[in-house]
């Protein structure tokens, strides 16, 4: 509960349990596979890019970068940001029991599906209404 960034490797589907741990913990999020990264997109929009560290997958097997010598290389600030915008997110990786407020992953799934099928709909190649 006191580190700063959390390991998620790559294990046998991006959709881990353990990404909403972390994130739930204030953990900075350190992927290693790009599928991880690309997983959660409706959780993930407009902050991913402040509240993660995803670590160049070929780079690292490697051996030419160490996570050690990687995460030297984050300053201060840009730490303190993905901290600040871990806290402010981590609500959308987690399910509330009690339905209390909007902005849990059950609210942000279903304002994503709703999102996604009203692209489809004005986006119908015959300007039919798609069902």
């Amino acid at each position: 509960q006191q580190a700063d960034f959390c390991l998620e490797p790559a294990g046998d589907t991006p959709y881990r349990k353990s990404l909403a741990d972390s994130l739930s913990f204030g953990c900075i999020p350190i992927l290693f596979h790009p599928m991880t990264d690309n997983a959660n997109e409706w959780l993930w929009h407009g902050w991913k890019d402040a509240s993660r560290v995803l670590v160049p997958r070929d780079t690292f097997v490697s051996g030419n970068i160490t996570l050690e010598g990687l995460l030297r290389t984050v300053p201060e600030g840009l730490m303190a940001l993905m901290k600040r915008t871990v806290m402010k997110y981590a609500r959308r990786f987690q399910i509330s029991v009690e339905d209390d407020l909007e902005g849990d992953e059950v609210h942000m799934m279903l304002m994503g599906a709703a999102e996604y099928a009203s692209r489809r709909h004005h986006h119908s190649p015959s300007g039919k209404t798609a069902i």
